[in-house]
């Protein structure tokens, strides 16, 4: 598990460091402080074999356009030079990666125009460059490459080219749910859990939102539930509550000793699930050994975590939970206050500003 975070340059964030981290670890501020870019950043480290992922965190915010100056919106002020660097403390290891651009431009002759004036063709590529592995050691090297036609306006991508290094196979697994996260994305996941026989956590989970769950299977690709019904009913017909949790649960248990991350948990929930939400989350990291980077900004659920953690059950995994307001600063450092449980709760009894 990561215990210490920095990130340099990515996004509006020109410096950010995250220190004593736990298993949930829970982010929270005003709107546009760099709640979701944390959550990226730490997503890119875990998976920093893959140079994909640069250009993944941007379609995930629905903005598909890939020239290079849209490759440049992951640069502190849009600017090549800002190196992105993001590394990370853990129990055995500290991982490290760096993320620059590139760009080059060569002349051809297009010899099918060939007059007495020669027609020279621009042909550029470019993409992003990424150096990674364990801190103090040779790092490995994967480079996401853009082939393109300049057409004196603008350089159009066509075609894709990905350069991992072989000599290198991640052992981390990670996974990130977005705030508008589709169920149908957990099915084929859904489907190892039920052959696994593991189903009886989701299951139990869901009888607390709905105490007529019986069972849960998959039937031609689509969740199917018993509710005590005269046949199973799609568990879209259940509220969106229920889906929720349920892939969130999916997602923590297919991530088993790695890490999870769930940006706004909270998105289309009511506030009388919360603790349904709290409680399932909290006993399935530690049934399944998951570290959990959690970012929300509704008071609700901050009250609904604390109330589950004040319960006898769950009171000694206080411990295994720190909280994090973030506060962008003016020179663009993203300052990040700690809160341990009883700082945690003492803000929220005294109704401390932790939207």
């Amino acid at each position: 598990m990561f215990k210490e975070v920095d990130i340099k340059n990515f996004r509006g964030i020109r410096d950010c460091h995250l220190g004593d981290l736990k298993q949930i670890n829970l982010f929270f501020g005003k709107n546009n402080c760099g709640k979701s870019s944390v959550l990226e950043a730490i997503f890119l480290l875990s998976g920093y074999s893959n140079p994909l992922l640069p250009l993944n965190i941007n379609f995930w915010r629905d903005y598909t356009k890939r020239d290079y100056k849209d490759i440049l919106l992951d640069f502190y002020q849009l600017k090549r030079e800002n190196t992105i660097e993001i590394s990370a403390k853990a129990e055995n290891e500290e991982r490290f990666m760096s993320i620059t651009t590139f760009e080059s431009n060569s002349k051809t002759v297009d010899i099918d125009q060939i007059t007495e004036t020669t027609n020279n063709i621009n042909e550029s590529s470019y993409g992003f460059s990424i150096k990674f592995g364990p801190k103090k050691e040779k790092p490995f090297q994967a480079q996401l490459i853009f082939g393109a036609e300049n057409d004196r306006t603008q350089m159009t991508p066509k075609k894709v080219k990905v350069k991992q290094d072989n000599r290198y196979k991640e052992q981390l697994v990670s996974k990130i749910l977005l705030p508008r996260y589709q169920l149908d994305n957990s099915i084929t996941e859904l489907k190892d859990i039920i052959a696994d026989k593991k189903e009886n956590l989701i299951i139990e989970v869901l009888r607390n939102i709905d105490s007529r769950v019986k069972d849960i299977v998959l039937i031609d690709d689509t969740i199917m539930v018993d509710i005590g019904l005269e046949s199973r009913v799609p568990v879209n017909m259940m509220g969106d509550g229920m889906r929720k949790i349920l892939a969130i649960l999916v997602s923590i248990i297919k991530c088993e000793n790695g890490i999870l991350f769930i940006d706004e948990i909270d998105n289309g929930l009511h506030y009388t699930s919360m603790q349904t939400l709290w409680a399932s989350v909290i006993r399935s990291a530690k049934t399944f050994n998951v570290q959990l980077f959690i970012s929300t900004h509704n008071i609700d659920s901050l009250k609904a975590l604390q109330q589950i953690f004040e319960k006898e059950e769950f009171k000694t995994e206080q411990q295994n939970m720190a909280a994090f307001k973030l506060i962008r600063m003016q020179n663009d450092e993203l300052k990040s206050v700690a809160y341990d449980f009883t700082k945690f709760e003492y803000a929220i009894h005294q109704e401390i500003e932790m939207r």
